[in-house]
């Protein structure tokens, strides 16, 4: 149900086990690749067919590299490869919310220029609690093409602080792609 001969990439799932978020450029998309979500009873049990996040969340652009927080309220994403509209720089971090997990998805949120620059800002990875955002970043300041990268915040509706570089000890003059940050 999620593989297909089509890019399915980049994945992110609940806490609970039951629901998948990838980014995908399979057919029934709105233009490059989408957000998509299956979701299954149980985490022993096969996926659903996988449904596209829709025209709110999705857009004629490319979005990707979905983070799902804890509780199922909150997705963070990028707009991979090809900026939405209402952006900072070249890639940017956005985030859309829900009041309950029965709910549709809300109108995107750019994060802002505190988080997001000129440059490119993706692959976000939110912390169990939501107030550390790990991302890659080209950004001035950093140690090589690609570093990664993590903003904090006091509180849940508190603002982003400025992004701190994670430092040689984690990266390096190469690229360094992909956070994932665990549960603990």
């Amino acid at each position: 149900a999620i593989n297909t001969s089509y890019y399915d990439f980049s994945p992110s799932i609940s806490a609970d086990g039951s629901t998948l978020y990838y980014m995908s450029d399979r057919p029934g998309g709105y233009g490059g690749n989408d957000l998509w979500v299956s979701t299954r009873p149980s985490a022993d049990a096969e996926w659903g067919a996988p449904v596209n996040l829709g025209p709110v969340v999705n857009s004629e652009k490319a979005e990707g590299t979905p983070s799902i927080a804890a509780d199922g309220l909150t997705l963070f994403f990028s707009d991979w490869g090809d900026p939405r509209p209402g952006g900072q720089g070249s890639v940017d971090l956005w985030v859309t919310t829900r009041p309950t997990k029965d709910d549709q998805w809300g109108k995107p949120v750019n994060l802002g220029p505190t988080v997001n620059s000129s440059s490119s800002e993706e692959q976000p990875s939110i912390s169990a609690d939501g107030l550390t955002l790990f991302f890659t970043s080209d950004r001035t300041g950093g140690s090589g093409n690609l570093d990664l990268w993590m903003t904090t915040r006091a509180s849940l509706s508190d603002p982003w602080d400025p992004p701190v570089n994670l430092s040689w000890q984690v990266n390096s003059s190469s690229g360094e792609w992909g956070p994932s940050i665990s549960v603990d």
